[in-house]
Order: C-alpha cells, then structure tokens, then sequence
C-alpha cells in the first residue's frame, strides 16, 4: 500500500498526503465510488434474499477511462449484468458507471459476488472461466508485502465497509468463518 513501507517516500506521499505538490487519487480510488449504489442495488434486488454474512466478493474488474481527480461530486449508476446459479451459491454480476460533474466517464467497474447458501434452483451457471496458462518460467519479479492483524479493522473505518464480518467473530461465524475475515477490496487496495 501507498507509504507502508516508507511513510516519508516523497512518492507515495503524493498519493496519501493532501498538502503534498503532486496530491493524486490512488487509481485503486475508482472502486470506492460504485459502493453505496451497489449495496443498494443488492438490497433492493427483487427475489434476492440472503444472509449478508454470506457474501463474499470474488472478482474485481476496473477500468479507469479519465484520470481520477483529488477533489469534484461523482455520480455513479449500476446494473446487474449477470446471476448465474453455482449450486451451493449464485453468482451475482454487477456493473457501475462513475461520471464526473460534466458527465464524463472517470471509470468502469464491474464486481462478481458470490452469494453461498441460495444457489440450485436450476438456472444458468453462466459462462465458463477464461483458461489461463501461466508461462513456463521464473517471474519477472517478485514483491513481498504482509498485512497486519487489525488490517479489516483500520480498513473498514477508512473505506466506509462496515461489514460486521471483518470485525465481529460472532458474525464471521454466522458465514461459517473461524474468525474475522480480510476485505477483499483491503487485498485490492493493499496491492495496488
């Protein structure tokens, strides 16, 4: 994450230090502005009921369309896109739109939720995973970083998801979790 490492590195303080010349929004920002039209739209989804401990977000797609300003109002939109039946779970595809004041588009998203408990009632199980095949050699690079404990805890009080699974162990337990859980979107942002 931006000045983990090195709090006084003059370039990561660009991304999380207001006052600094060259303030920026961390691309991985463009995530943050879709969420509460999506919990909404999850809520209000017709013939969608479910025990929110079992949610989990399983992929992340951002595409950024116009560099993401410091300061300005955005106004995003959603849609389902997809909701595929796995069986055990659905699969539950959401697609956001994020727009500046003039209208123009900062950045697409699109967010695949899995859903446990409510899948087998027949329908489609949606298209199948793209192949990939990692080459046949050593990685270009690698880089090592660690997440603390309390990670979920400072995360959440900084994105505004305030889940109670990544606090509460008696709420990860009721989504069948040992203990607290770390966001997914706390990964993203993390490596990002």
């Amino acid at each position: 994450g931006a000045a983990a490492e090195n709090p006084t590195c003059d370039e990561e303080l660009s991304f999380v230090y207001e006052n600094h010349p060259n303030f920026q929004a961390l691309p991985t920002m463009g995530i943050v502005f879709a969420f509460d039209v999506l919990a909404q739209l999850i809520t209000d989804a017709p013939g969608l009921n479910f025990n929110p401990m079992m949610l989990l977000h399983g992929e992340q797609n951002l595409e950024i369309r116009s560099p993401l300003p410091v300061s300005g109002t955005v106004t995003s939109t959603a849609k389902v896109s997809g909701l595929y039946d796995k069986g055990k779970g659905v699969t539950l595809v959401l697609d956001a739109s994020t727009t500046d004041e003039k209208g123009n588009e900062l950045c697409f998203n699109q967010f695949t939720v899995f859903i446990r408990g409510i899948g087998g009632y027949g329908g489609d199980r949606g298209p199948a995973p793209e192949k990939l095949t990692p080459p046949d050699r050593k990685p270009d690079i690698v880089h090592v970083e660690k997440t603390t404990p309390n990670q979920a805890l400072l995360y959440r009080l900084g994105s505004g998801d305030m889940n109670p699974l990544h606090a509460d162990p008696s709420m990860a337990a009721m989504g069948r979790f040992d203990k607290p859980i770390l966001h997914g979107m706390c990964s993203y942002g993390f490596a990002g």
